[in-house]
């Protein structure tokens, strides 16, 4: 998939203000991105919408359905999954303080420079509070926003908590319009259901569903309408559709649920003696089932195995007196109420040659979930 240099461009920012958030930066990085921001953001969006409403008008509806898939997995692989985990693993804003940032955003970009020179952040927040419903502002995010708007070299430590605060707010605006104003607008135009919020909260799960309707749509929409493609489009959906059979065998829902009703509760004890701990270790278990989404059938038997010997190696927080692998599987298992799979240790760390373990797949193509999972205090 070959994006567009607006949609990179608007990515990049996207995952530079992940960086800049996550680097513990000093201000020099943080007030570069929010004036990018300022200046920049909205035009290049716009950019990016001329383009879509161009390629869609462009198109026929097989080439509409092989767009969509096509950057569906084009955003996917420009952001990056570390940074998607990241992001969603922001801390959000208090709501009246985001109310407060986009009155004030609004304001001063359509005050005249001279005027924001000219005043003090006093003047600047009555006027914003005289002339708006808000009528309580705080006058560090002024200060710094009139700093930003005509002094950027006046912004200094004292600032950091607000341009922190700033890049928050921008990156949910970002990702609420590549969600709404532009991945579901193309869902939509290729007659599937949008994706809503309640389906779908985190970006993660978001691009998740994305994904899995493009591809179902461009897969339909092929048989359907009988339409004749090259050998190398007829070999990828071949393989698509091999890939998936192959996985439905293995990871088929029906099949490894438990037949039995399991006291989660009791398993957690077991996982977990320390009540101190058991509460830290029931979210670990709950943030991967999320991520991996082993309880509604979509991860396969050998990746199941292979999460409880990471959950097991990497996590001191579970039961050390647990020193069997087939114990401590069969209990993560019953918790998620899962059959618990065959596949012993050896299988998931094996290597074939060149090519890593399931273990070092697993582990290391989703480090940064697991650093944020596994580790305290870490969540920023």
């Amino acid at each position: 998939m070959i994006l567009s240099q607006e949609e990179k461009e608007y990515f990049q920012l996207f995952n530079d203000m992940i960086v800049a958030l996550y680097a513990d930066s000093t201000v020099e990085p943080l007030k570069t991105i929010c004036r990018q921001c300022i200046t920049k953001e909205a035009e290049i969006f716009s950019s990016i919408s001329r383009h879509l409403e161009m390629m869609r008008k462009r198109n026929n509806d097989i080439q509409n359905a092989q767009y969509l898939k096509n950057l569906v997995s084009g955003v996917i692989s420009m952001l990056g999954n570390e940074n998607i985990i990241l992001y969603d693993n922001v801390e959000e804003l208090d709501e009246q303080f985001r109310k407060q940032i986009k009155i004030a955003l609004a304001f001063f970009s359509n005050l005249d420079n001279e005027y924001i020179s000219n005043h003090s952040a006093e003047d600047v927040c009555q006027y914003i509070c005289d002339n708006s419903f808000v009528k309580d502002l705080d006058i560090k995010l002024v200060s710094c926003l009139k700093r930003l708007y005509s002094d950027i070299d006046a912004i200094n430590e004292t600032d950091k908590d607000i341009l922190i605060a700033l890049i928050k707010y921008f990156l949910h605006d970002m990702q609420h319009k590549i969600k709404y104003s532009y991945i579901n607008m193309l869902i939509i135009e290729n007659q599937e259901q949008p994706i809503i919020e309640d389906k779908a909260s985190t970006l993660q799960s978001f691009l998740f569903y994305a994904q899995r309707t493009a591809g179902i749509r461009y897969k339909k929409i092929v048989v359907n309408e009988a339409v004749l493609l090259n050998d190398d489009a007829i070999i990828e959906i071949k393989k698509e559709a091999s890939v998936d059979s192959s996985l439905s065998k293995d990871v088929s829902n029906e099949k490894n649920k438990v037949g039995i009703e399991i006291d989660k509760e009791k398993m957690l004890e077991k996982l977990c003696p320390s009540f101190n701990n058991r509460e830290q270790v029931k979210k670990i278990l709950e943030k991967v089932d999320e991520r991996f989404e082993i309880t509604n059938g979509e991860c396969s038997k050998l990746d199941i195995a292979t999460l409880c010997l990471i959950l097991k190696e990497k996590c001191s927080l579970f039961n050390k007196n647990i020193k069997n692998f087939s114990d401590f599987k069969e209990y993560v298992c019953l918790y998620y109420g899962v059959v618990t799979p065959s596949y012993k240790k050896n299988d998931c760390i094996v290597r074939n040659g060149s090519t890593p373990s399931r273990f070092d797949e697993l582990y290391n193509d989703n480090g940064a979930f697991w650093n944020l999972c596994l580790h305290k205090n870490n969540q920023y």
